[in-house]
């Protein structure tokens, strides 16, 4: 497993990236060029994205991610079944095809994460969702 930190404050765990804005929102990406063009996301990349949310909040009670899918064609069953890191309280998935919606729809049914997870083609609407859960009463 590979870790990388550029200069822009992203760091990246194998084929994922990510980092934590200011609000404190983890943004992780999933995959690379490669699963753009078809190569399956492993169990070894749904824990590497795992790892790298956990990394990204080591110092936050509470996870609220904004996880991009849409590099993802393929996906293995043991990586759809990867459960969310425990500290998550909201996960919005970032989608826009019917693959990567049919993806997102595959990982609520078989991991059936502990939070409420929304899917959105909307990067701003995720955030605003997100955001809303960090300070309940404002949604």
């Amino acid at each position: 497993m590979s870790r990388d930190v550029s200069h822009e404050g992203v760091l990246r765990v194998g084929c994922n990236s990510g980092r934590l804005d200011a609000d404190g929102t983890v943004r992780v990406t999933l995959g690379d060029a490669s699963h753009e063009a078809g190569q399956i996301y492993g169990h070894r990349d749904a824990l590497d994205a795992v790892n790298l949310a956990n990394e990204l909040a080591a110092d936050l009670r509470e996870i609220y991610s904004l996880t991009d899918i849409r590099r993802l064609r393929r996906a293995s069953k043991e990586a759809r079944a990867m459960a969310a890191p425990s500290k998550a309280r909201r996960m919005a998935l970032l989608v826009e095809s019917p693959v990567t919606r049919m993806l997102g729809n595959a990982y609520q049914l078989v991991s059936r994460p502990q939070c409420p997870v929304r899917m959105f083609t909307d990067e701003d609407s995720a955030v605003e969702w997100l955001r809303a859960g960090m300070n309940p009463g404002v949604e």
